[in-house]
Order: structure tokens, then C-alpha cells, then sequence
């Protein structure tokens, strides 16, 4: 994570009108609002920072003239469509109240997109009481071409009027407005699939989505083109860098085991800018939903028998690591113990929880089963019992989001999305692959921690590990729902 996104930020440049040859007073360019189209299909509704407010469902400002406190500029703020739909725009002008105004005055409008200029017809306007003109509600005369994604961060709208359209060269300049536009692919995917949440209509996601899709999504023959779009968008993941609008620092991934384990959801994580896996698979999951793509899934991956959203080691496999054990520890057997979960599930007290390791860990070799938990190569112990040696495995890690390569070393779980039998791993920034070359891409090992109470020292963490990535077959478990 398809849909186009259409953001109108209107500037307005409020030029005054005076009506040559006309005892007309000075108009004013006041307001301008983008309208849901009749198909109700067609209209996006932006949630808009700092407060992430829902815009009206039906109707959004787009341009005030007059600043909204604290604000001492006026005011502009975004609108949405859906691509092959028409946009709507109603306007509002000012007339002073000391002047002569004509019965009616005509207005109307045009924009420019590429080569197609779209137009929003006559409407004769009746200057009211309180010295306001509106331009009620019209739909533009052309439909955003179907299918194809647009970010248009300057769409301008220019208005002209007249005291006499039929008369040539009567239409005058009367102001241009100019907003940022998203048009999203198809009409967004509502609810949430998988192990996503709620399609969140943030314009952040909508902004990221629209920006790096932009041009994508219509195939040369017209038909939609949705794989162009999901993988337009994932390519701003793969960068290792991806930002807020107008955000100058890159979101973050596990930088602050704090702030990025408290964040809940994609709305918490574009406020503090560092998440962990979870909230980086919504939000990228969450974009491909607002572009109206289907079928992306929020995935949790464990190793082993899944229970409770973590992974546990199988029967044969606990039998394994009890062998295991006595024959690296001998007589110190008694002093090993797994770390068990604090709150595991029913039924999973006493079996030890698993853990994937991420690369680049430095297992030596297939027959080499325990390690010195998260220590660097250089560091070494030895069992006091059989004298055999402890060493450390972790080396330097893969990048993760914000080109940061300290991130934890293993995980429980972690969190990714596929599309299409693809699987996206957008805390990584790891390419749409297959499940066993993704698993190759990322996995060093899988296993569990266990502590060693070793005699007349401190109990030193240690890991057993269950096997190697294979590079050849799946080997952790998938949980869509």
C-alpha cells in the first residue's frame, strides 16, 4: 500500500474586480469549498494535522481569506477525489458596502492539468445583504483520468467575471486559487484487513501515498494497473527514509525502545516519528488501502507453534533442546532454564517462547547450538563443567528505516504485509519477494533464550539455537487474522 488521492491546499490570491465600463464596485475573493461529487464514491475525506479531524463528509474548505487563529496568513487546507471522478467548488466574493453592484454579476472558472483544462460553467451571482457573493456548488466539466494516481501540490483554480458575458471582452480576472490536489487510484478500501486497523484517512498517508504514486496506475490501453501502484509506494520504503509532509527528518524504527514500543497506531506514530514493526506495516498497509487496492494483509510472523501472537517451541523441538543441553553443559544440565513469557497463554507456562534472530548475527555453523545472548563476536565464556565455549553472535545489522542499524538483534514476532503472494517488510525497507527469500533477506537463526547459572558468577544469558535460515524451505508461521 490502489487509489489516487486528490488534495486541494487552495492559496487564493484575492485579487479586487472592478468591472470596466461598469458602476461596479471592487469584488473579493473570500472563500472556496470542494465538494463530494454525486457519486459517492468519489470523494476522500482528509484528516488533516495537527488535530486529525475528519473533514466534512460532504464538503471541505479549502481557502479562507480571513486567517483561523493562531494563523495570521489565510488559510488553506487539502481536498481529495477519486481518479476518472469530477470535483466540485463552490466559491465565495466580497463587495464593499458603500458601492453600486449591478443586478448580477457572472462568474466562472478554470483549471489546467497537463494538456485537459477542466471548467466550472457560468453561474450569475445576486450580491446579498451582507454584501456577499456566492458561487453555489458546480461540477468541473471533465473527470480526473480513471485509474491514474496525481499529487498536484499547485492546482490553480483561476475566476473571472463579468457584468455582461455576452459582450467580448467583458470577462475580467477575479481572482486564481491554488491547492495541493491528491487523486487516489480507486476508491479506498474501507475497514481493515488482516491484522491492520481502520483505513485512517490521515493526510500524511494519504500525501506519501499520492506523491511517490504519482503518474502510476493506468496501464497504456487504460485498464488499472494496481501492482504499479503498491510498488511505486513501497519504493519510498526501500530508500530507508520515509517522511511525514513536509517533514524533515526520516520515521523512525526502534530508536527509542520507549517512545517506539508505547506507540499505538498509525496516528500515534506520525506524531512521534518512531514505531516498531507493527505500526510500520499498517501505515505502509494502511496507503495501499487508501488508493482502493484489495488484498494487502498485516502479517505476523513467528517461529514454532503460534499461540497468543508469539511463537513456542514444538514438542520435538523441546526434546531437542533438553538433549542439546546436556550434552554442551554436563553436569551443569540442572543450572540451565528457559525465559518464559510473564503472561504467556493458556497452556504455554512452562514452554519456552521462541525468537527470531535478525541478520546479520554470526552463527558459525549448523552443529554450533548456544551462544552468548546479545554480545559481539569479541566477547567469550565457558562452561564450567565441560569447558566448553560461549561465544558471542552479534554482528552488524541489517539497516532499518532511517538508514539506523543498532535495532534489536531478535524479536518474539515481527510484523510485515503481503500483497499478491508478495511479502513488503517496511521496517526494513526489504523488497516485495517470496516468502523464502524474504525469510533469507532478514533471518539469521530461530531459537529461544535460556539462562546459565553459572557457579560463583552472575547467571549469564545465553541462546540456543533451534536452526539456520535454510535459505530452501518456509520456516516461520504467518498469522493474517
Amino acid at each position: 500500500m490502489h487509489m489516487k488521492c486528490l488534495t486541494f491546499l487552495i492559496i487564493i490570491s484575492a485579487c479586487p474586480l472592478n468591472l470596466q465600463g461598469q458602476s461596479t464596485p471592487n469584488i473579493t475573493l473570500q472563500r472556496v469549498d470542494c465538494h463530494a461529487p454525486e457519486m459517492a464514491d468519489c470523494w476522500v475525506s482528509v484528516r488533516r494535522p495537527p488535530t486529525y479531524a475528519l473533514s466534512n463528509d460532504a464538503r471541505t474548505m479549502v481557502w479562507r481569506k480571513k486567517p483561523i487563529p493562531p494563523a495570521t496568513t489565510s488559510f488553506s487546507g487539502p481536498a481529495a477525489y477519486v481518479s476518472g471522478c469530477k470535483a466540485r467548488m463552490s466559491a465565495q466574493f466580497s463587495i464593499p458596502a458603500d458601492g453600486n453592484c449591478p443586478k448580477t454579476i457572472t462568474v466562472k472558472a478554470e483549471a489546467v492539468i497537463g494538456q485537459t483544462t477542466y471548467r466550472l460553467p457560468e453561474q450569475d451571482l445576486v450580491p446579498t445583504a451582507g454584501n456577499t457573493l456566492e458561487y453555489k456548488m458546480q461540477e468541473f466539466d471533465m473527470p480526473f483520468e480513471q485509474f491514474k494516481v496525481q499529487y498536484l501540490p499547485t492546482f490553480t483554480v483561476k475566476w473571472f467575471a463579468s457584468c455582461d458575458p455576452t459582450t467580448a471582452g467583458s470577462w475580467v480576472d477575479a481572482g486564481t486559487s491554488t491547492n495541493t490536489l491528491y487523486i487516489v487510484h480507486q476508491k479506498p478500501v474501507m475497514g481493515a484487513e488482516g491484522l491492520g486497523e481502520l483505513t485512517s484517512f490521515l493526510q500524511d498517508c494519504i500525501h506519501i501515498s499520492c506523491e511517490n504514486a504519482h503518474g502510476k496506475g493506468r496501464t497504456g490501453n487504460g485498464t488499472a494497473a494496481p501492482n504499479e501502484v503498491v510498488n511505486a509506494i513501497y519504493d519510498k520504503f526501500k530508500t530507508l527514509c520515509v517522511k511525514k509532509m513536509n517533514g524533515s527528518n526520516c520515521l523512525k524504527y526502534w530508536e527509542n525502545p520507549t517512545t517506539a514500543q508505547a506507540c499505538n497506531g498509525i496516528r500515534q506514530f506520525l506524531e512521534v516519528g518512531d514505531a516498531t514493526c507493527n505500526e510500520w506495516a499498517k501505515i505502509f498497509n494502511d496507503m495501499v488501502r487508501l488508493q482502493g487496492i484489495a488484498g494487502s494483509r498485516v502479517t505476523l510472523v513467528t517461529y514454532g507453534n503460534e499461540a497468543g501472537d508469539h511463537g513456542f517451541l514444538s514438542a520435538n523441538d523441546q526434546t531437542r533442546l533438553k538433549n542439546d543441553i546436556k550434552s554442551f553443559f554436563g553436569a551443569d544440565s540442572s543450572r540451565v532454564t528457559p525465559i518464559y513469557l510473564p503472561n504467556p497463554p493458556a497452556g504455554y507456562g512452562t514452554i519456552p517462547p521462541t525468537l527470531l534472530f535478525i541478520k546479520n548475527h554470526s552463527f558459525t555453523s549448523a552443529s554450533q547450538h548456544f551462544y552468548l545472548y546479545n554480545q559481539p563476536t569479541s566477547v567469550t565464556d565457558t562452561v564450567t563443567a565441560t569447558q566448553r565455549v560461549l561465544k558471542g553472535a552479534n554482528g552488524q545489522r541489517i539497516l532499518a528505516q532511517n538508514n539506523y542499524n543498532n535495532s534489536p538483534a531478535d524479536f518474539l514476532n515481527h510484523t510485515i504485509v503481503e500483497y499478491n503472494g508478495q511479502y513488503y517488510d517496511p521496517s526494513y525497507g526489504t523488497a516485495g519477494m517470496a516468502v523464502i527469500p524474504w525469510e533469507s533477506s532478514g533471518m539469521a537463526g530461530f531459537g529461544v533464550q535460556l539462562k546459565y547459572n553459572k557457579p560463583n558468577t552472575d547467571p549469564i544469558s545465553i541462546v540456543w539455537i533451534s536452526e539456520l535460515d535454510n535459505q530452501q524451505s518456509q520456516q516461520t508461521s504467518f498469522k493474517f487474522n
